[in-house]
């Protein structure tokens, strides 16, 4: 029996690209390179706001593919040249979430030269001899990312479970359609995976973890089950398949039945959980003391010519990838560009597509017709209750996105504004075509932008978690 959670739907998940090889796209002539690589921008329960990498390097520097372009602080996360040649630019670019992002744009001389591996950072020593601070200090300068689970740096979520936590689950759910890059990792690297999650809790001081894996991919379960064997170090829990089940906070009330109370995070309840990606990075750092320099991606939907999974260098342009996998096909007219998943991606116009670059938090880029996603042009509630039944978090949507619209923020904030995970399921199944989410997340963020003195805000990196005084004498 699947472990479930309360709400959620069953989109059409089209997953069609999962097993498909996994394809290297050779660097462009020039990249780009995102220097803001974690975080972001809807409600989330890590509410810490993150910042662009320090440059270490200026225009007209040669670089090495390997080195390191941007140092990582407290709030950012260190970033890497995925080429060697010439910096030709540092200036400013725009993530696809209107992010802005310090970016360097590098001219690639096609030699790949690498900069020599780091003896201080390589562990020439078997895992169980190392510990906890040299595991953790080289996760940390590699600047490697969550992604798809808070998208915090990893180095910080280990910090936060240092003798917290006494359960870590590789969740290895992806609930968004069409996206499948994790579970291509799992499918041709699961070794590199499985060994990464024992570096995560060796470090952790665990004996055993948890994999998480969606019921409607037995593929998955299958090749996972085989490769441990009467491996005891992990135990398989299947959670059912409906979207938004890879949220860190509905998997873990629907693998331990305990919630995460709002201004919390996961390791205030002794749980963590790490994504597929940062476990097989974690691996390969471990191996070879160099930094993760690509990008597994989905590049998918119903208007491109060739769906596929591909490898990819941070920093190359979404219209490049485009471009390899065929372009749009030749019967659509208009296509609709998400970097993301269709359920909490973000649009990119046809124009824009050379302006923005794969960064750390890329998971694919999908091309589509377009018909699903058109709405009403004057759409009404109609108060029919299907986004309160569809609701992962227990919220009354249809309460918060009137109070919203109606410009009562702080009151919508009250009615569970805030505790809004932004998975879009409530606008999904609106019959009215009403864009619920994003009302819902509209009066979360100006209540937050606001500071109001009648809202608290809670600062999970507190040790009690209570509300955190503001200059202007309000709390956030």
């Amino acid at each position: 029996m699947p472990y479930v959670f309360h709400g959620g739907i069953y989109p059409d998940f089209q997953k069609n690209a999962a097993r498909a090889e996994i394809l290297k796209i050779a660097p462009q002539t020039r990249l780009r390179v995102p220097f803001l690589g974690c975080g972001v921008s809807v409600s989330n329960h890590y509410k810490k706001k993150y910042a662009s990498a320090i440059p270490t390097i200026a225009v007209g520097d040669k670089v090495l593919q390997g080195q390191k372009i941007g140092r990582g602080e407290e709030n950012s996360c260190s970033v890497y040249s995925p080429i060697s040649g010439t910096v030709t630019g540092i200036g400013e670019m725009t993530l696809p979430d209107g992010r802005e992002t310090i970016c360097a744009e590098i001219e690639n001389d096609f030699s790949e030269r690498r900069v020599p591996v780091s003896e201080s950072l390589h562990l020439k020593k078997k895992l169980s001899e190392c510990t906890y601070s040299e595991i953790l200090s080289l996760i940390r300068e590699m600047g490697i990312v969550d992604v798809g689970n808070g998208n915090v740096p990893l180095a910080e979520k280990l910090e936060l479970s240092h003798d917290r936590v006494d359960i870590c689950i590789l969740n290895c759910v992806e609930d968004e359609p069409y996206i499948t890059s994790g579970e291509s990792i799992l499918l041709n690297s699961p070794a590199k995976v499985l060994n990464g999650m024992k570096i995560i809790l060796k470090a952790l001081g665990l004996r055993q973890g948890i994999i998480a894996i969606a019921e409607n991919r037995p593929n998955i379960i299958r090749r996972v089950r085989r490769l441990l064997g009467r491996d005891r170090l992990f135990s398989i829990h299947v959670v059912n398949s409906k979207y938004p089940a890879s949220d860190e906070r509905l998997m873990i009330y629907a693998l331990t039945r305990h919630e995460v109370p709002l201004g919390k995070i996961p390791q205030d309840i002794g749980v963590v959980t790490v994504g597929v990606s940062a476990a097989a990075e974690v691996y390969s750092t471990f191996v070879t003391a160099a930094p993760t320099l690509s990008r597994v991606i989905t590049v998918a939907g119903d208007a491109i010519s060739s769906p596929c999974q591909v490898e990819v260098p941070t920093g190359t342009s979404f219209s490049e990838i485009v471009r390899f996998a065929g372009g749009v096909r030749e019967d659509v007219r208009s296509p609709v560009f998400i970097e993301g998943g269709p359920m909490r991606g973000f649009s990119v116009s046809t124009d824009e597509l050379d302006r923005y670059a794969v960064s750390k938090l890329t998971t694919g880029i999908l091309v589509m017709t377009g018909k699903d996603r058109k709405r009403n042009a004057h759409p009404v509630c109609i108060n029919c209750g299907r986004c309160v039944s569809a609701c992962p978090m227990l919220l009354f949507p249809n309460r918060i996105y009137k109070l919203s619209r109606d410009e009562r923020y702080a009151e919508a904030v009250d009615e569970g504004a805030s505790v809004c995970i932004g998975c879009g399921s409530c606008t999904y199944v609106c019959p009215a075509g009403v864009d619920v989410a994003s009302y819902v997340l509209r009066a979360a963020e100006k209540v937050r932008a606001e500071k109001s003195k009648d809202i608290d805000y809670f600062d999970p990196y507190a040790s009690d978690g209570a509300a955190v005084q503001t200059d202007e004498g309000g709390t956030e």
